[in-house]
């Protein structure tokens, strides 16, 4: 079995070195309830991000792109509402840049604790998604983790 890797050992992969500038801002968990805000700090310090995105621009062959990098080790990468958020300002400040965005995903979906309020935020980041494309500016999606086996291909692998 492969070995998982993280967000940032992905970016380090791909990017140019020293290149990645991170555009995110600390996410507030306050209004979470308490037991919720401790699974999400004890995910914040298993995966060594405060969210399950991460977010910047970097180069690759020094030519500017946009990167929107799922973790997985956050909560299997579940987006919830701050995670949409974050993604979603990743995909207009590329599209205000005219950046191509790169994106990898390790999610199985939106975050169950946060229930709808989480899988309505999908039609923002769609939306930012469309407008990007309207812009004519290309986005690559990667699979960085297999889904699970229900959705595996036949030959039971992925392409890498």
């Amino acid at each position: 079995m492969t070995r998982r890797r993280s967000a940032q050992q992905l970016l380090d992969l791909v990017l140019d070195p020293a290149s990645f500038e991170s555009w995110d801002h600390p996410i507030d968990i306050t209004h979470h309830s308490a037991a919720y805000q401790d699974q999400l700090r004890a995910a914040a310090e298993s995966a060594g991000t405060d969210e399950s995105v991460v977010t910047g621009r970097g180069l690759i062959r020094g030519r500017p792109v946009a990167v929107i990098a799922n973790e997985f080790r956050f909560l299997g990468g579940s987006i919830g509402r701050s995670a949409a958020d974050r993604i979603t300002a990743a995909v207009r400040r590329a599209t205000a840049e005219r950046l191509p965005i790169l994106a990898t995903t390790a999610s199985g979906g939106t975050r169950m604790q946060e229930g709808t309020p989480a899988f309505v935020q999908m039609i923002e980041i769609s939306r930012a998604i469309m407008a990007h494309r309207a812009a004519g500016l290309p986005t690559w999606p990667t699979c960085a983790t297999p889904p699970p086996a229900a959705s595996t291909p036949p030959g039971g692998h992925w392409p890498m």
